[in-house]
């Protein structure tokens, strides 16, 4: 690390406040990261302006915040931004994207246009009079459904006992669901100011999905902006609920479009329980994170966990009496229940595929034998065309 770094000058900084205090987001334009500094971290990073040394930084941030710093402290939170990439000497300016095989995403395309030219024509949808009229449109719906309740449920239970043609149809129109949702987050982000850098796939616990890269939210001042970005993509899928739900009760039982209307408020409703669940890494998830003002929520709190057992258990560990009374007891209820809930979901989904191995235990016996013939013989074939 030389003497005098430099924090870039291209960064995007927003304060927000905390309880009463105040934090900053810092985002890199280049690699679409963001960072929260608490403010003697962002102190530091106003001072590294590639002409004051490290030991001037210490004493200056020593004298403002009435701490004793180190020069060593100042060197190691230095070192982390510029493995961040952070620095104007930097050579990591872009941070790898974390892969997880319990939640993988590829991006696929870059929205920005695409979303611009719809924001010009869906505006709006964020007006008080649609919200107000969408509100009594579902309000209209419910009344319908619950007017003919016993139909309803006999029709569910009747789609419950699925068939290969049913599983495609709603596998199709859950993707319609959740395309129109994601694109709905992506509006509701250009609405507040911000831009969205990225759209594409996503496998959460092996279950593929379509995913909207909103991270421009964290530089949002008003905690109601960040929520209702992550909200108002769980709003779309009730309107289109709500919307199946009239049709289907309006049309003749006989028409195609009544049996495609019930099988639309099937999809909708999943998918809004599924992303309720603050548990996994989806909108529920990113909701919480925002109403407890707490990033990372989930890799924090299961990470608490662990190092409590190891404690208790007896082994050393990081000190975690640096956390508030608050932040502990929310990382210990909330790292216990996602830890339990991921596993046991882990075990249902191993268990469902085990029984497909089982079902079709030949086929994958003979698709072996193929794919180990292929590979032994593969060497002798290029050795005899060489």
């Amino acid at each position: 690390m030389r003497l005098y770094p430099e924090f870039r000058q291209d960064l995007v900084i927003r304060e927000h406040k905390v309880d009463g205090k105040a934090v900053y987001w810092v985002k890199d334009p280049v690699a679409n990261t963001f960072f929260r500094f608490i403010v003697f971290q962002y102190y530091v990073a106003t001072l590294l302006d590639g002409t004051t040394s490290l030991e001037e930084i210490g004493r200056s941030v020593s004298a403002r915040m009435g701490l004793t710093v180190g020069p060593e402290s100042i060197e190691t939170f230095v070192k982390r931004l510029d493995t961040y990439g952070l620095l104007e000497t930097s050579t990591a300016h872009e941070k790898t994207r974390q892969r997880s095989l319990l939640h993988y995403t590829i991006p696929l395309i870059n929205p920005q246009r695409m979303i611009k030219w719809l924001y010009a024509r869906l505006s709006w949808c964020f007006t008080r009079t649609f919200v107000l009229a969408s509100i009594l449109w579902v309000g209209f719906a419910v009344w319908l459904l619950s007017s003919d309740w016993e139909a309803y449920t006999t029709h569910v239970g009747a789609i419950m006992r699925l068939t290969s043609s049913t599983l495609v149809d709603l596998y199709i129109l859950s993707f319609l669901v959740i395309t129109i949702h994601e694109f709905a987050h992506a509006l509701a982000c250009r609405h507040f100011g911000g831009k969205v850098q990225d759209m594409g796939f996503i496998l959460i616990f092996f279950l593929p999905g379509l995913y909207t890269n909103v991270s421009d939210s964290y530089l949002f001042e008003r905690k109601r902006d960040r929520m209702i970005v992550m909200l108002v993509g769980m709003y779309s899928g009730i309107l289109i609920g709500a919307t199946a739900a009239i049709i289907w009760r309006i049309t003749d039982q006989t028409a195609w479009i009544h049996q495609v209307s019930l099988m639309l408020m099937m999809a909708s409703l999943w998918g809004l329980l599924f992303n309720l669940n603050p548990l996994i890494k989806l909108d529920g998830y990113y909701m919480l994170n925002d109403w407890f003002d707490m990033p990372n929520l989930r890799r924090k709190a299961i990470t608490y966990v662990k190092r409590l057992v190891r404690s208790i258990a007896g082994y050393p560990v990081e000190s975690i009496r640096s956390l508030t009374r608050r932040q502990r007891r929310i990382y210990a209820g909330y790292g216990v229940m996602a830890s339990i809930y991921s596993l046991g979901l882990i075990g249902v989904i191993m268990v469902f595929l085990g029984e497909i191995v089982l079902d079709y235990v030949s086929e994958f016996i003979l698709a072996g034998l193929v794919v180990g013939f292929a590979t032994a013989v593969r060497p002798s074939v290029s050795e005899d065309s060489s």
